[in-house]
């Protein structure tokens, strides 16, 4: 979560919430900017690098954020992904853990006790790493699923086969994933043979 927050006199940058930097000296005002040096990911000098990552949100605002409304944002953007996580049917698994956290950390944030906040997010976030780190484990199955719809829809003389592919596959999840247990081996091993 990186925010920039820039008036006619500074520039600050804020990263999770928090400042991180901020300076006097910039050469580039908001009054200068116009539609033709307006990028994302990209500068207006040709020899600058392209961005190379992804980015998830960008906001635009009239006007330099203060601090207070930053943190803020940060607070609430990191509820909202938690809650579409646990609203997800692929994390069935860690909604309870991630409901929980999130009015964990909706009760930390009440308070405005710093503190108490800091451990709250980094409980979320721990939460929601630990659904996503699961659920990314198991992609390499979800190929093996589409494959095997692949095979069945375009291939009929290979119903037999892509059928049984399907089936292991379903079987897997409805076995482990869905009772909680991520063993990653097997079902590397099984997609492999």
């Amino acid at each position: 979560h990186v925010v920039v927050s820039m008036d006619d006199s500074s520039v600050k940058l804020y990263i999770d919430g928090k400042l991180n930097a901020e300076t006097s000296e910039i050469s580039l005002r908001p009054s200068d900017i116009a539609p033709t040096v307006c990028y994302l990911g990209r500068s207006m000098f040709s020899s600058d690098p392209l961005f190379t990552g992804t980015i998830g949100d960008v906001r635009l605002y009239n006007y330099a954020l203060p601090a207070n409304e930053i943190e803020g944002l940060y607070y609430k953007d990191q509820i909202t992904s938690a809650t579409e996580l646990a609203k997800s049917p692929m994390y069935k698994t860690y909604s309870n853990t991630l409901i929980e956290a999130i009015t964990e950390a909706e009760k930390a944030i009440e308070s405005g006790v710093e503190t108490d906040i800091t451990s709250a997010l980094r409980t979320l976030n721990n939460a929601m790493n630990r659904a996503k780190t699961s659920i990314e484990a198991y992609a390499p199955l979800g190929e093996a699923i589409q494959w095997s719809k692949k095979m069945a829809t375009e291939y009929p003389q290979n119903d037999v086969e892509a059928l049984s592919e399907y089936e292991t596959a379903l079987s897997i999840i409805e076995t482990d994933y869905l009772n909680g247990e991520y063993p990653h081996s097997k079902i590397n091993s099984q997609i492999t043979e």
